[in-house]
This record gives structure tokens, sequence and C-alpha cells, in this order.
């Protein structure tokens, strides 16, 4: 018989498909991008940075972004969230600096992804629970537009260790760490980009899902996050909706009968 962690290995590692809602557009455009949060440095709304300047002289170190939820209602017991990250380059196509991933892309090196660095201002509520977390990430480009790359990031618990989050919680999620490596080589680093939290499906123990999407009205937002000074134009016309929207319920052991 399989492990809880190995199921959950198997259903993080395996196409996104196995979290991701069937119907995704099933929320209608509205405004509502202040519970998604992304922030450099640290986690929160009224934490870290909106925008990151990097002269682009090192070879060296990261740059830390996080993404975070404030929670608008109680949440009942989360124990697994599937969420999106793009970037939206000021360019026609992805420059050379954030073609990341194996060989022969300019910068070999990924996107690191950590469940246990919140920082202050934010309840670290996967490491809070017995057992560690485990999650995976996919970072692809482009994507349906040639100046736009999409990180997928999945994570999960125990979800028989789930406990409630009140509402107005800022609960942490995740942290990318953009790598510095091969700057000098790879042209492109000091070009403006915008990082906008698009979308997290949210998993509950009751099936009490929940789908959160950050839409772009005035194209300012708590889930907008920029790069060398991006004026966050380039993410006019990303997909939005409202939130939270219940999302279809599936329970763990509909989940895990996929991959038996």
């Amino acid at each position: 018989m399989r492990s809880p962690a190995l199921l959950c290995f198997v259903l993080l590692t395996l196409p996104r498909l196995a979290l991701s809602d069937p119907n995704p557009d099933f929320c209608s455009p509205h405004g509502g991008d202040d519970n998604l949060h992304l922030r450099w440095d640290d986690c929160g709304p009224f934490a870290g940075s909106v925008n990151k300047k990097f002269g682009c002289g090192s070879d060296v170190g990261y740059h830390e972004l996080r993404a975070s939820l404030l929670t608008p209602v109680d949440l009942t017991g989360p124990y697994a969230a599937d969420m999106t990250i793009e970037f939206h380059v000021d360019s026609p196509d992805i420059v050379p600096w954030w073609q990341l991933g194996p060989a022969p892309v300019c910068r070999d090196y990924d996107i690191g992804i950590d469940f246990t660095s919140p920082g202050p201002t934010c309840i670290d509520y996967w490491n809070m629970l017995p057992g560690s977390p485990v999650g995976g990430s996919s970072y692809t480009y482009p994507t349906a537009k040639q100046d736009v790359a999409e990180l997928l990031v999945s994570v999960a618990v125990d979800p028989n260790q789930a406990r409630p989050i009140p509402a107005q919680t800022n609960m942490y999620l995740f942290t990318a760490r953009v790598p510095n490596q091969r700057t000098s080589a790879c042209a492109g680093c000091e070009i403006a980009a915008c990082i906008v939290f698009t979308r997290m499906e949210l998993f509950q123990a009751d099936n009490q899902n929940l789908v959160f999407t950050s839409p772009f009205g005035s194209g300012q937002g708590n889930a907008l996050a920029g790069w060398q000074g991006g004026h966050f134009q380039e993410c006019v016309g990303c997909t939005g909706g409202e939130e939270p929207c219940p999302a279809v319920a599936r329970t763990w052991g509909q989940i895990k009968s996929i991959y038996r």
C-alpha cells in the first residue's frame, strides 16, 4: 500500500490537470485581486517591495518573490494549493535572461521553490501541521503569448492534519527564488517585466474548495509585482474573475484514485 507522502508526491509531480479545475473560466470578470499577494523579499500586502531593481552586475545569488493569501473568509481546512504565476516581459519575445530551465537554454538554472520561508508577517500554515509540505513546480515559455512565461506551483500536506484558518489571515504560500546565474552571458536582465499571481485553487478537507483569480482593471493590485521598474502595462488582457469562487468538489480519495 502506498504511503500518503508518496501519493502526495505523485499527485504533485504528474500533470497539473489532476488538481486544476476542469472549468477554469466559470468565474465572471470582476474586481478583487486584493486577496492574492505577490511581494519581493517579504510576505503580505504591506511588507516587502512591489518592484525589484537589479543592476545586472552579478552572476551569484537570487531574488526572493513571496506569494501569500489574505483569507477573505474562514477556511475550513486547506490541505493543497495549485497556483499560477505569469511573467510578462516588455519585449516581443521572452528575452534570454528569462529563459530558465534545462540546457540548451541560455540560463540552465531553475526558479527555486520553497515552502518554509514566510518572513515575519505571514503565518507559516504548511509547516504548522504535523509532517512536511510536499510540492513541485514547472516553468514554461512561451505560453499563448510570445512574451509570457508561466510558473506553476503545487503544494500539499496530509489532509487529515488540515486545520481551520480565520478570515483576514495572511497565509504564506511559497517563495520563488529567481537566480542570478549567467546574468553576464544572457541578455535581457535589464528589461522591465510584470509578474502576476493569476490564479490559485485551494483544496479543503471538507471539499469546500475555492478558486481565486486576479483581474486587471486599473493595472494595479496586490497580485502584481514589478521587475526593473515594470509599470504593469504588460499585464493588460490577462484573464481573471471574481473571488473566491467555489470550485468543483473533489475528495482526497478521488484524487488518489486517479493514480492507482
